[in-house]
């Protein structure tokens, strides 16, 4: 009886032992799975962030407008025509982005629109072109 008893005490304590290694390793693959969701939801805020907040922008201003416009008992036709205004600019940006895709700017690019230079810059800037070209020779 005292074998058999040794023997049972025996598989309990490595019954313990099993039980132990599965539960550390469930937490240790826990871990790794929290703080990778961790770090990967982190990244993904950053990314998404500057998007959403440009993409939601004119919809903050909509919103003002319309309590502005529609919150009172008589209607200011001012207003409602400033909001309508605004509504149809709105309406160009959106075309706008889904021809060019978002762009985080604060002004809206206009197709067509050519910078002009002074003399002074463009000699500056066509200065430093010929600089960067003879460093990349140089190489």
């Amino acid at each position: 009886m005292k074998i058999v008893s040794h023997g049972l005490n025996t598989l309990n304590e490595a019954g313990k032992y099993t039980c132990a290694t599965a539960e550390y390793a469930c937490m240790v693959s826990y871990s790794y799975v929290k703080k990778g969701g961790n770090a990967l939801m982190g990244n993904v805020l950053k990314i998404t962030s500057p998007v959403a907040s440009t993409i939601s922008r004119p919809f903050v201003f909509i919103k003002k407008g319309a309590s502005k416009a529609f919150g009172k008992t008589t209607h200011d036709v001012e207003a409602l025509k400033r909001f309508e205004e605004k509504i149809l600019q709105i309406e160009d940006r959106l075309s706008l982005i889904e021809k060019h895709g978002v762009v985080h700017a604060a002004k809206p690019i206009s197709p067509g629109k050519e910078i002009r230079l002074d003399p002074e810059k463009r000699k500056l800037l066509h200065a430093i072109v010929e600089e960067n070209k003879l460093l990349t020779d140089s190489r």
